[in-house]
């Protein structure tokens, strides 16, 4: 193990330790903080790489956002926000991170004017086929009708937007 680890076999302290209980044990534990650091770098640079994911497929949704009856949508900004917008409303939105951010989904915070940072409904938009693949609200509650108004009010706009070319197909 000392000399997988690049230990000099040489040293006759890492040769023969005095306590060869000690010295395997306080291998063992560089190891795993090794690890550990390693583990710790790895996720990091994947929280990096997927911050840069979420901030350039906000830039491509903004132009769904939209306000009006006292509601209003905006897409999702990062990640930390997904999470939150999942904890606050008891879903499972935090799930859809990765599908998001590699713009295989959309996924849109509809929030109510006088509260815009207050999780109020999540909707996730395929911007292929323009549907709404779902909207809910908190633990999964189905839209109410004032939401429902909003989704097809927005939706009606998107597909205008859409279909005089104004933004490129997806």
């Amino acid at each position: 193990m000392a000399a997988a680890d690049g230990r000099d076999l040489n040293d006759n302290l890492v040769r023969w330790p005095r306590d060869l209980t000690a010295a395997h044990n306080r291998q063992i534990e560089e190891r795993r903080a090794l690890h550990d650091r390693e583990e710790a770098e790895r996720r990091e640079r994947k929280k990096a790489e997927r911050a840069g994911l979420f901030a350039k497929r906000a830039a491509e949704l903004e132009w769904l956002s939209f306000e009006i009856g006292g509601l209003l949508i905006r897409p999702c900004v990062d990640e930390d926000a997904l999470i939150q917008e999942g904890r606050a409303l008891h879903h499972c939105v935090a799930s859809y991170a990765q599908r998001h951010a590699e713009g295989q989904t959309a996924i849109l915070f509809i929030r109510q004017a006088e509260a815009p940072d207050k999780p109020f409904f999540t909707l996730e938009f395929d911007e292929r086929s323009l549907q709404v693949l779902q909207n809910r609200g908190l633990r999964n509650c189905k839209r109410t009708p004032e939401v429902e108004a909003f989704e097809k009010a927005w939706l009606d706009r998107v597909r205008k937007i859409k279909m005089n070319g104004r933004i490129r197909a997806a």
